[in-house]
């Protein structure tokens, strides 16, 4: 009986390993055949049937982002612009709540009798911009705040990010941390204005930060969820490559994903449960002291977003290992005082080599000086201000910092306080709620009580204070 078990178990190990490697086949190898199988197909019903199918043509880029679909997607502009209701997710009105959670307002409008000063809204995670577009008055919004988004995953060509060019007399500032995104929309040439930042850029060094004393503990962390997409058994057939059993590796868990019974499995194929160390739901300062205890950070993926886990690891002075075909990572990020951008043939050499040549590295010097909410703050808002300035309008104010501790808030909690709430600004602008304003002089009135309420906030000296 104990022999027909382990047999089961090890056909089940084989079974699951031999799934893991197909799919990571196809995301490494297979999504170019994807991506023109799609664009042949949009071609073919183009061209023989004279119907355009733009669900395709989407398809094609994000499987593939190639600079001849690009051409296709920007000749069909107008065509997008038409129909993209059809292709946006559906959003429901009981996502207010964690809308709510994902929006932030780091500059308040300013309505005077002369002039209007626009406010900055930023929105975070690609799922929430649908919210938007069937519950907002998004040519209203646009006319009180400057919109800046922040997608929370790699392969622009989305419906979800595309419908705010129909807007066409507003720019939309879009965080572009994957250099194929920021080229894409730069080659739409719309109102969709790239910045090459994003989720990375926003991590709360106050949070993440050297603990003093310390013992390396670690040899390896890798913060990641329970799915395919971390690609686990990569990292697991590195580990058992080394043949070296005090290889240790903290394996920090998130609560997403389904696959935690395959990842279990997956760790008892490659016979490496003595080599790993695993936690789950760490709260962030926590999470901070097993990054001051480990002694590089991994990042495994092929395509994700703009991920705050490698960096957070900066401002805690831990180097990074990222692969070189990862897509969503800028990977001007990663650097010789960083930490080291890999082919994943490398990856057991340069785990061994991080073993005895960690403290070589001085991640958080680099950070501070070029990723911290702070310095992307100002970034962001020179941005913003030659926005302005090119369309003549108003700015005398800068924005506020904020981070992303996990969800969206303000750098200095005294900023909530002078900062419009979100809430209120949704619930100001809400399609329903809209139609029972009776006019826009009414709509100026309660921005223009709510701006004297809050105040216009230190944001001038909190800026020119902290970034001298």
């Amino acid at each position: 009986m104990k022999l027909r078990n382990r047999l089961r178990n090890k056909l089940i190990q084989i079974k699951i390993c031999l799934k893991w490697q197909i799919i990571d086949l196809v995301r490494t190898k297979g999504m170019r055949a994807l991506s023109c199988g799609q664009l042949v197909k949009y071609i073919f019903l183009k061209r023989i049937i004279g119907r355009i199918n733009l669900a395709h043509l989407f398809a094609a880029h994000r499987y593939y982002p190639s600079n001849l679909i690009s051409e296709f997607v920007c000749k069909e502009m107008q065509v997008v612009s038409g129909e993209i209701d059809r292709f946006v997710d559906v959003a429901q009105i009981d996502q207010i709540s964690r809308v709510v959670c994902r929006t932030i307002v780091l500059k308040n409008p300013d309505i005077q009798k002369t002039h209007i000063e626009k406010g900055v809204l930023l929105i975070k995670f690609t799922e929430t911009f649908s919210f938007f577009h069937k519950y907002i008055n998004c040519e209203q919004l646009l006319k009180y705040f400057y919109i800046v988004l922040e997608p929370s995953w790699a392969g622009y060509c989305d419906p979800n990010i595309l419908f705010w060019t129909r807007y066409k007399a507003h720019s939309i500032t879009v965080q572009a941390t994957e250099i194929k995104d920021f080229w894409f929309l730069q080659a739409l040439d719309s109102n969709l204005i790239p910045v090459p930042f994003g989720a990375s850029d926003w991590v709360d060094f106050k949070v993440f930060h050297p603990l003093p004393g310390i013992k390396k503990e670690y040899d390896a962390i890798y913060v990641t969820n329970y799915n395919p997409i971390k690609r686990h058994h990569v990292l697991f057939k590195a580990i058992k490559q080394m043949h070296d059993e005090n290889y240790k590796v903290a394996l920090v868990f998130g609560r997403n994903g389904e696959a935690k019974l395959e990842i279990e499995h997956l760790i008892e194929h490659y016979n490496v449960r003595r080599n790993l160390i695993i936690y789950e739901a760490l709260p962030q300062p926590q999470l901070n002291e097993m990054l001051n205890m480990s002694k590089v950070n991994l990042l495994l993926s092929i395509k994700e977003g703009s991920n705050k886990s490698i960096f957070e690891a900066f401002f805690a002075n831990v180097p990074g290992i990222v692969l070189r075909n990862n897509m969503g990572v800028n990977k001007d990020y990663i650097n010789q005082m960083t930490g080291r951008l890999i082919e994943e043939t490398e990856l057991m050499h340069v785990l061994v080599h991080f073993k005895t040549h960690w403290a070589e590295y001085n991640p958080r010097e680099w950070a501070l000086d070029n990723i911290s909410p702070l310095v992307t703050t100002r970034k962001l808002s020179r941005c913003l201000q030659k926005i302005a300035e090119d369309k003549g309008e108003l700015w005398s104010r800068e924005i506020v910092p904020k981070v992303n501790a996990p969800e969206v808030t303000y750098f200095y909690p005294e900023d909530e306080r002078s900062m419009l709430d979100s809430q209120t600004v949704l619930s100001l602008f809400l399609k329903t709620n809209f139609k029972h304003i009776e006019s826009e002089q009414a709509l100026e009135n309660h921005l223009r009580k709510l701006y004297v309420r809050r105040g216009p906030g230190n944001s001038d000296s909190v800026i020119s204070g902290n970034l001298a």
